[in-house]
């Protein structure tokens, strides 16, 4: 075994702090939990005015003196999955998950949801899940939102360990359900806030450490406030909605506001006074959007590969997708959380 030298230390107390910062700095390797001990050699020498009697000279000299220490390597630690902002469309299938994209939504079944969320973290892909699944599974007879069908729903997950999944940035945040601002969707009644969040509140009694939000923006929400579950809103632009820049403060003011994580999107497909939107209009509402140092992701509805393989729209893609790439990423989850 090499003895790995550090240096001089003024005091032997400091050996601790010595290893940490080797370490830190790459001087050490950090091992796999086999590894055998390291073997460290620190010189350090003695505080002022101390006497050390070197063996075999009996002269009292200030000399340095010569410490082995065997320490055993910390475990790996693992390396966020994710990298920038998460940006991509809803529904993207496994084959894509790689450039001009860095992430995406994608809906989970039991018998998929370790396949997926494995190769978004070996593509270094940051997602947005949901567990519950499509409207019908969760309304009772007449339509309306069923707390208790939604529960249901989320059974079926709970022995699934989504804990290391959001720990290295694969998983961004659970998406509840969507529109639940919408009485068409509902009966004839939007979905109650009291119901969001015990819903909210009981995706957290499985998977405590993982964000959980929305389908609704961030300017419904805000009349929900104060929220404890629910961490995050998701805001979808389209071209009614007026000049983008003035939509995008209003919805970051709203979050602030209602203390919540804030998902951005765009609306592809029909979002240009329903019709797909233009390259032009995808680059500049994009880079807007994107830029935007609160929000923790910008997603599109949604994935259509005539649409996003046409050679005008993957330029504005690329565009995109360095510049999410070149910020960090924020949690989806109230800001200094």
């Amino acid at each position: 075994m090499t003895p790995i030298k550090l240096g001089q230390a003024k005091r032997p107390a400091g050996l601790a702090l010595i290893l940490l910062a080797a370490m830190a700095a790459g001087c050490l390797p950090r091992p796999t939990p086999t590894s055998t001990p390291i073997l460290i050699v620190v010189t350090a020498t003695a505080p002022a005015g101390t006497d050390v009697t070197p063996v075999n000279t009996g002269t009292a000299t200030p000399a340095p003196t010569t410490s082995t220490v065997e320490v055993t390597a910390l475990p790996p630690t693992t390396a966020p999955a994710g990298q920038g902002v998460l940006f991509g469309p809803f529904h993207l299938p496994e084959t894509e998950f790689k450039a001009p994209y860095t992430g995406a939504f994608r809906g989970l079944k039991t018998d998929n949801a370790a396949a997926i969320l494995d190769a978004a973290r070996a593509a270094g892909f940051r997602l947005v899940i949901q567990l519950a699944g499509s409207r019908p599974n969760y309304q009772a007879a007449g339509g309306a939102f069923s707390l208790e069908g939604y529960q249901a729903q989320l059974e079926a997950f709970k022995d699934f360990d989504f804990a290391p999944y959001v720990a290295d940035g694969t998983i961004m945040g659970h998406m509840m359900f969507d529109e639940p601002f919408d009485p068409g969707n509902w009966n004839g009644k939007p979905v109650p806030f009291a119901d969001i969040e015990a819903a909210a509140a009981y995706s957290k009694q499985f998977w405590p450490t993982m964000p959980v939000g929305v389908g609704a923006p961030a300017t419904f929400l805000d009349d929900g406030a104060p929220w404890s579950a629910l961490d995050f809103a998701f805001s979808q632009y389209i071209s009614k909605f007026g000049e983008v820049k003035t939509w995008t403060r209003n919805e970051v003011e709203a979050a602030r506001q209602a203390d919540l994580g804030l998902l951005l999107s765009i609306n592809i497909l029909g979002g240009n006074s329903r019709n797909n939107v233009t390259a032009e209009q995808l680059k500049t509402w994009g880079m807007t959007l994107i830029s935007e140092p609160v929000v923790c992701g910008l997603l599109m509805w949604k994935y259509d590969p005539g649409y996003l393989q046409d050679a005008n729209i993957t330029a504005s893609l690329a565009e995109i997708g360095q510049a999410a790439r070149q910020r960090t990423s924020p949690a989806c989850q109230p800001e200094g959380q």
